[in-house]
């Protein structure tokens, strides 16, 4: 298990007095990883919260590039960085958050050619996407490789927030089998998104992957 610097305990200090967190919980997740799925709305503020408590390695996967229309709710990112690739905006700002991390980012869209080779590098998988093809591909490639999926979505004043594949629960595609037809699906860029509800779902989203990181338990399904 990774061990704690005299800096690093001052840090998390707050964090470690919690009798359900302690010591061996912060070395435990200074030991593990993390990939998000899509620097956006959710992965934003996901990256933001995992880096300052102190996960030993984050990695941030998506292909776009930072535009105007995003930083109302995407909040990595400013005005200087707009046409910067979101994976690189975002490892500079949670490194300039926590230098004590290790960032890697990966500009390139996740498909059936790389997503496995991706996904093993990691302990955790974290889906801050709004796409559907993505979620499955992403749910087949976790099931494949045991790792746990926490997956989370925002339109409109409202999202969702589910952990898969932990320690025995059911996957993605256990509860939906099939992906619905395109026409049927709603996206922020169509549908719209009040920016605050993808900040508490990606920090909640943090918050499972922590749990999960630092060996307790995640939230039970409702």
């Amino acid at each position: 298990m990774a061990q704690l610097s005299v800096e690093e305990v001052g840090r998390y200090g707050r964090q470690l007095i919690l009798p359900e967190w302690g010591r061996r919980g912060q070395e435990s997740v200074k030991g593990n990883s993390v990939l998000i799925v899509g620097v956006g709305g959710l992965g934003c503020p996901c990256a933001l919260y995992l880096a300052a408590a102190g996960i030993g390695r984050l990695g941030l996967l998506d292909y776009d590039r930072v535009e105007l229309s995003n930083l109302h709710r995407q909040v990595l990112h400013c005005e200087n960085r707009v046409g910067v690739a979101k994976s690189e905006s975002g490892r500079d700002a949670v490194k300039g958050l926590n230098s004590h991390i290790s960032v890697t980012t990966h500009t390139v869209l996740l498909d059936s050619s790389n997503a496995l080779s991706i996904l093993s590098q990691y302990d955790i998988i974290v889906d801050a996407t709004d796409n559907v093809a993505t979620r499955y591909l992403l749910n087949d490639g976790c099931v494949l490789l045991g790792k746990p999926l926490v997956s989370g979505s925002a339109l409109r004043f409202e999202g969702q927030l589910t952990v898969y594949g932990w320690r025995g629960g059911p996957c993605y595609r256990c509860l939906f089998p099939s992906p619905p037809p395109p026409a049927s699906v709603t996206n922020c860029s169509e549908g719209g998104v009040l920016g605050v509800v993808p900040g508490v779902i990606g920090s909640l989203q943090a918050l499972e992957a922590l749990k999960i990181a630092s060996g307790m338990e995640p939230a039970p399904p409702v």
